[in-house]
């Protein structure tokens, strides 16, 4: 498995970005994606060679990576996280309804946007232009409801 970590992983500072999996993933799949992780950025592995980031940004990456794998091994401590986490979401100027891949949503040709549909019957509409200018939380054409588009 080929994983490399994003500057967005690393300064998301989400501990599931870092490791690069689901909320909702299985301690196994956690497991998982840890061990991939330690054993590419592990200051004793470093390979000039084959890396895309500096020994310094390898050892800062698998502390990062380390800390994430602390908090969320442990089901209290991962049940602590999940609420700061959520508590963090509802702080928000508006609430989000759902996070939505971009890959996810279907890409209209004619207007050149991405849809999602939204469970009002209408939709969620965004544009690359948006995307690029950091507009990442969309509102349903319809309905008040809103989406978090996520680019990677």
């Amino acid at each position: 498995m080929a994983y490399t970590m994003t500057d967005k992983q690393f300064s998301s500072g989400n501990f599931y970005e870092v490791l690069g999996v689901d909320p909702n993933a299985s301690q196994n799949e956690i497991k998982r994606m840890y061990q991939v992780l330690v054993l590419k950025y592990h200051p004793d592995k470093y390979d000039a060679e084959s890396m895309t980031c500096t020994s310094d940004e390898a050892k800062d990456y698998f502390y990062l990576i380390d800390k994430a794998w602390k908090t969320l091994s442990d089901s209290k401590t991962r049940i602590e996280y999940d609420a700061m986490l959520r508590e963090q979401q509802l702080d928000q100027d508006w609430p989000v309804d759902a996070e939505v891949k971009l890959s996810e949503m279907e890409f209209d040709e004619a207007y050149k946007y991405y849809t999602w549909p939204c469970r009002c019957s209408g939709s969620y509409e965004i544009t690359n232009e948006n995307l690029s200018n950091g507009e990442n939380i969309i509102c349903c054409t319809t309905c008040s409801l809103t989406i978090r588009v996520r680019t990677s």
